[in-house]
């Protein structure tokens, strides 16, 4: 089985991205340290197992994570005729407000190497495109443009005898080909399977994985493998399990609302809800249940990643987190860093972790190679910036995290003490007392 990898993600005209802004996930063939961070695909490719980005607060690196999450939704599940293109949300500050937004994935699957992208308003998808890489140059499966309002199609030569002069009549202008096709279609299928069962995105909101439960119930190893985790990482829970319990009320009022919108005058009959709850064990020894909302957050983010670290021995995954280290103890992003990385070892699948932190104790050569490293920043127009921190000569030996703090390879915030002095001189004044009472 071949790797199953991204290589490089690049957006643009996305929230905070104004020019094209491009995650490379390719190895720097000049930097030796840490070898076990690359996959070699049987293809001649290589790609790194992980990358990291910092940065200041609102410097846009949610945003790249988001336009991850919200351009694989739109490419797994299409949009509704009468609702706007959601991963459409353009950079609001430029001189000269554009409506497009661009988006393009190169990865690898089966050991072929992939190019897709697409350019979308809220309206319709102006232009998409797939390209597979045959040897040493690249072959185009379909290209879609629009010129005047009207698609156009081209595709390869076995694409054509399928859809020829269909394609128009096959999709929808809100709705991409790829979406539309991807999974009937063998030509094209490894690219969709890529995006539905590979990509896995975690934005930055406090997520719930909904697969804990569905993990609970379906794989019988699932259970050890998350209590052993949570032992590891000192949160004092020595069990989990799924119970059945009453449905909360408003869950109940939702479900029954959407059943009656689809089928009038239907009422739920059977009432099972499967909770997850913990076990702690008492100083006696007995053992006492906890609902997950019990637990601490850093508790809940640990629960809800280790689905992906269990499916890493099943599958090859390329795992997108924002914010790894919420709520999480430094030494616990660390040891989620290295499960991720002796799972991944262990099974030679070639998986990948892509993250966003604001924990400088991971800028570590021991833990990441140069190239791995990325820093976030606005330039003078307010549009955010990646930057390797490969691009920087850096002597052997230098600390990176101290390097990153002094500020010389950027992505820190510039506090300016003097805005908030200003603001207590000016609202500093005698205090006028009244004599009277109420």
């Amino acid at each position: 089985m071949g790797f199953i990898m991204l290589h490089h993600f690049r957006v643009s005209n996305y929230k905070s991205f104004h020019e094209p802004v491009t995650l490379i996930m390719n190895p720097v063939k000049s930097i030796t340290k840490l070898k076990n961070h690359v996959f070699e695909g049987r293809s001649g490719y290589s790609a790194l197992e992980s990358a990291v980005i910092f940065g200041p607060n609102a410097c846009g690196k949610s945003n790249l994570v988001q336009a991850m999450f919200r351009s694989q939704a739109y490419i797994r599940q299409g949009v509704l005729q009468d609702a706007a293109i959601s991963c459409s949300e353009p950079f609001r500050l430029g001189l000269a407000e554009d409506e497009k937004s661009l988006f393009e994935y190169c990865f690898s699957t089966e050991d072929n190497i992939y190019t897709y992208g697409f350019v979308v308003s809220k309206e319709a998808v102006l232009e998409e495109w797939l390209f597979k890489d045959i040897g040493d140059k690249e072959k185009l499966l379909f290209e879609r443009s629009t010129e005047a309002g009207v698609q156009k199609f081209k595709f390869s030569k076995d694409l054509e005898r399928l859809y020829g002069d269909m394609a128009g009549e096959l999709v929808s202008v809100k709705t991409l080909f790829l979406t539309t096709t991807g999974m009937r279609n063998a030509v094209l299928r490894p690219a969709w399977n890529w995006f539905d069962n590979t990509l896995v995105v975690i934005p930055g909101v406090p997520f719930l994985c909904r697969d804990l439960v569905f993990f609970l119930n379906e794989y019988p190893g699932f259970a050890e493998f998350l209590t052993n985790l949570l032992l590891c990482c000192d949160t004092d829970i020595c069990g989990v399990e799924c119970v059945d319990t009453p449905p909360p009320e408003e869950v109940k009022k939702r479900a029954q609302h959407g059943l009656e919108k689809m089928f009038p005058g239907c009422q739920i009959t059977e009432e099972r809800f499967l909770e997850l709850q913990t076990r702690h064990e008492q100083f006696g020894g007995d053992r006492v249940s906890f609902k997950l909302d019990l637990e601490s957050d850093g508790t809940q983010q640990l629960m809800h990643l280790a689905p992906w670290l269990y499916t890493l021995q099943q599958r090859p995954i390329t795992l997108v987190v924002d914010e790894l280290d919420r709520s999480l103890h430094t030494f616990l992003v660390q040891e989620v860093i290295k499960r991720f990385r002796d799972l991944n070892q262990q099974s030679q699948l070639g998986s990948q972790i892509i993250m966003t932190s604001h924990d400088t104790n991971l800028m570590n050569a021991e833990m990441f190679r140069k190239d791995e490293i990325w820093l976030m920043s606005k330039d003078i127009t307010k549009a955010s910036r990646l930057t390797n921190l490969a691009q920087f000569k850096i002597n052997s030996g230098v600390n990176y995290e101290k390097l990153y703090l002094s500020g010389r390879v950027g992505g820190i915030p510039f506090l300016d003490d003097s805005r908030f002095t200003d603001f207590l001189e000016d609202k500093a004044s005698p205090v006028t007392q009244s004599s009277g009472g109420i």
